[in-house]
């Protein structure tokens, strides 16, 4: 280490470490450079944050409490120079993975409501063989053997087939980590695992043949209930049939209550992804290539530079064949990535402080993206370096603070954020476009103010080139990289779809209602399978009876129909009950669910999708659109 030199942000950077496999914090992060904190006099940027280790002696809410004291006292030094009201201390765990807490705890209890669903099958299946076999325990019985070491002897039945089950499914759980692994979000880190892991596999042989032990002891205990002479002198069973018959009933409407429950939980996860698929981003994904790159200070040092860059990148790229239009934007929608800060208005009189997201962008950028330009223009030559600093803004910001007038033509003052950088600088509204989701297709979209990349281009260091194309090919990939390469071979860039930024942004619920979906189709086969096998024991069990009343003149459909009853008894009652388990069940996954009530799966909330007006205007200046996935 320090011998090594690795060409990195336009310098030569010497290695001085290497981290240890797996560790990317925070953000997928692979390099890290010293920085100097505090070159930024801005009062207003939220764009670092601070991590530590609180001493043995110290608690979390000690901790914030102290933090929220300094704010506090940097408040009354700064006043006006600070807009933030506190500082929030969190333990790093719930930074990095808090968001999964719920899905995965709604994962978790799934799996153990499929594992109840198994149980009661197990309960019930050697219910109905300890039931057969009473004639044999009799007999048993009156040669000597006591009632322990029967129960002993089902006991270890049962067990051997726990076993056998447990093995089993140890086995399909490598295919189905390797499954996972595929359709999981990153967030979930199942890529990087190749096999279970050894203590989760002891955990689940654990609870494997815990609860078919568990399950198994009651019925085995049942099943030496018997008087051995009453039995042998074949003596009626009806009372302890009828008892059984309840344990039976009592069992599968268990089975269909929760059955019933994982198929409401999936069935509102499923309707909630395809509400979310429909929703209109904004701008269309399709046929765009984004390039993220980043522009080394040392080989781009001032705003000239910068912008010169961009002109010429955009002039390459532009010149291509297959690409139809090429722009430039600091944030691309659904990246992750967003900056927001408040700014004045010309006249503006009322005591809130607009307060709104903000991009750089260059005049090509929403047509690349197919973002529909409502009034006014987009950036032009008219918008050069020189010129009075023009912005666009969306049509969420202008229905806000100019409602039932033309924006256009109207001044705000320099965004807060941006101050230090270019001071009094007056931007003056060219435009309204449509509103774009940027955070995500499930959140409204943000009040936003676009400024020209060529007037402001600081805020475009760091920048996303999207790129509207006619064909993919990997061609074109490489005539990109090389144009790219030979602009500036110290410049970093990574290229991607934009469907895969969008893709990304819905991964955990489609992860989720990819797991719930296959716990509630589980369940329900385990359920057809026993309600399929208590009732056929029940109808051997009555065969007897349905023989004497056709003798009697009973017809087959009237038998048919006996059992068809007796059986919807059972099956309503479970029903009944998972219907009660499912208000629990919803209320917990409403986070979760977009679009959809969580008490009645028929009933589709508009969600604060386009108002009326807004989809109207969308709807005529561009085609309707699809995002596959």
């Amino acid at each position: 280490f320090g011998t090594r030199v690795l060409r990195a942000f336009g310098q030569s950077v010497p290695i001085i470490g290497v981290a240890p496999p797996g560790f990317n914090y925070p953000d997928q992060t692979d390099l890290w450079v010293p920085t100097v904190v505090g070159q930024n006099p801005s009062r207003t940027s939220h764009n670092w944050a601070a991590t530590g280790i609180l001493k043995p002696s110290v608690t979390l809410q000690q901790a914030q409490t102290e933090m929220t004291g300094i704010a506090a006292r940097l408040r009354a030094e700064y006043g006006e120079n600070i807009d933030a009201v506190d500082i929030r201390v969190t333990p790093l765990q719930d930074e990095l993975v808090g968001s999964l807490r719920r899905p995965l705890t709604i994962l978790l209890v799934a799996s153990g409501m499929v594992l109840l669903v198994a149980c009661t099958n197990i309960a019930s299946t050697l219910l109905a063989q300890g039931k057969a076999r009473t004639r044999e325990f009799a007999i048993r019985t009156a040669m000597g053997a006591s009632r322990t070491r029967i129960v002993r002897q089902l006991l270890a039945e049962s067990t051997l087939l726990s076993i056998l089950g447990t093995l089993a499914g140890i086995g399909l759980s490598f295919a189905i980590v390797l499954a996972l692994s595929i359709v999981a979000p990153p967030d979930f880190a199942l890529s990087d695992v190749s096999s279970p892991d050894g203590r989760v596999m002891v955990f689940a042989a654990t609870v494997a043949i815990g609860a078919t032990i568990l399950f198994g002891l009651v019925p085995a205990i049942r099943s030496t209930r018997t008087h051995a002479n009453f039995t042998l002198r074949g003596g009626d069973h009806n009372v302890a049939g009828e008892r059984s018959s309840l344990s039976w009933r009592a069992l599968v409407a268990g089975e269909v209550a929760l059955a019933l429950m994982l198929l409401v939980g999936a069935g509102l996860m499923i309707k909630s992804f395809w509400q979310l698929m429909t929703v209109d981003p904004g701008f269309n994904p399709n046929g765009v290539i984004v390039v993220d790159l980043s522009l080394p200070a040392a080989s781009f040092p001032d705003d000239a530079s910068v912008s010169a860059y961009y002109r010429e990148l955009e002039t390459a790229l532009g010149g291509l064949a297959g690409i139809d239009r090429v722009g430039v934007v600091n944030h691309i929608p659904m990246g992750g990535a967003s900056i927001n800060g408040a700014f004045d208005i010309e006249g503006w009189d009322a005591p809130e402080m607009p307060y709104a997201a903000y991009r750089a962008a260059s005049g090509d950028y929403f047509a690349a993206m197919s973002i529909p330009i409502i009034r006014g223009r987009t950036f032009d030559d008219r918008d050069n370096a020189t010129a009075p600093h023009a912005a666009i803004i969306n049509q969420r910001l202008a229905e806000r603070y100019w409602p039932g007038q033309n924006p256009i033509g109207q001044r705000i003052q320099n965004l807060r954020n941006d101050a230090w950088v270019y001071p009094d600088r007056w931007l003056t509204v060219v435009g309204v476009v449509g509103d774009v989701r940027h955070r995500g297709l499930n959140i409204p979209a943000d009040r936003e103010v676009y400024v020209n990349v060529q007037q402001r281009p600081f805020r475009a260091r760091s920048a996303i080139i999207s790129i509207m194309t006619r064909n993919r090919t990997a061609e074109l990939g490489n005539n990109i990289r090389d144009t790219l390469r030979r602009l500036d071979p110290d410049v970093p860039f990574e290229i991607s779809a934009m469907q895969d930024n969008i893709r990304s942004s819905v991964a955990d619920r489609r992860f989720t209602m990819i797991v719930l979906g296959a716990f509630a189709a589980t369940a329900l086969a385990l359920a057809v399978v026993g309600i399929y096998g208590v009732v056929s024991y029940l109808v051997a069990q009555r065969t007897r009876e349905m023989g004497i009343r056709m003798a009697l003149g009973a017809e087959p459909k009237r038998i048919r129909r006996l059992v068809q009853q007796d059986a919807m008894i059972t099956v309503s009652l479970g029903a009944g009950v998972g219907l009660v388990g499912t208000i629990a069940v919803t209320r917990v996954m409403e986070s979760l669910l977009f679009g959809v009530s969580p008490t009645d799966p028929s009933n589709v909330h508009d969600s604060r999708r386009l108002n009326n007006t807004q989809r109207s205007t969308l709807n005529a200046q561009r085609p309707r659109r699809n995002i596959p996935f």
